[in-house]
């Protein structure tokens, strides 16, 4: 089912249906002699097209001022991206909640200190979704599974000589907090190349 506040499809087809109907009915009106005078309460000539406008304008309007918490989680886990290629660690604490934990990193602390002292980390160049599917529960949880291709930086320093891309499974848990954000609470490696992989093997 469309969500119209998602995306402007669903309105924007409502408008162009009402785009028929007048144009129709304005064709039907002059081949039997009639002057659409029943329009005229729309402003006549070009007001008929009013009613259309105003619905693709609301179209897009609610698109655009009204962000989902589809958008809200996707906007989240891009922001993660940025940052695994980024390293700006003033945008951590806005993206990862403080209760946030995984199997190999008990807090929020211990996978940030993670985050600064891994080689794979620091030598990250590219981070960029393959696919993504998310279920989001009434509870204000969210669990999204990913494929990235990873690509490190392997042609200097710690990591050179080494394999430059990955293929890499993630499973990262969502908590909505109490002022409608997104926060992830929770992530877990899967995959590696097609191979069980965790934290604990990250170099």
């Amino acid at each position: 089912m469309f969500d119209v506040f998602q995306t402007p499809w669903l309105l924007l087809s409502v408008a162009m249906v009402l785009l028929g109907v007048v144009f129709f009915w304005r064709q039907d009106l002059f081949s039997n002699g009639g002057n659409g005078g029943g329009w005229r309460g729309w402003g006549g000539g070009s007001g008929r097209y009013l009613l259309p406008l105003i619905v693709a304008a609301l179209a897009f309007g609610l698109d655009y001022f009204v962000r989902t918490d589809r958008e809200k989680i996707v906007s989240t886990v891009n922001r993660a991206m940025d940052f695994a290629v980024e390293r700006d660690f003033e945008v951590f604490n806005e993206i990862f909640s403080p209760d946030y934990s995984d199997r190999h990193h008990r807090s929020r602390e211990r996978f940030r200190m993670f985050c600064r002292t891994s080689m794979a980390m620091a030598n990250l160049e590219q981070v960029s979704k393959r696919r993504f599917e998310l279920v989001v529960s009434d509870d204000g949880r969210a669990e999204c599974e990913m494929s990235l291709l990873v690509r490190l930086n392997a042609r200097s320093g710690e990591m050179a000589g080494t394999q430059s891309i990955f293929w890499v499974e993630v499973r990262i848990g969502l908590k909505k907090t109490d002022d409608a954000r997104w926060m992830i609470s929770g992530s877990d490696l899967v995959t590696v190349n097609h191979q069980p992989f965790g934290w604990s093997q990250v170099p």
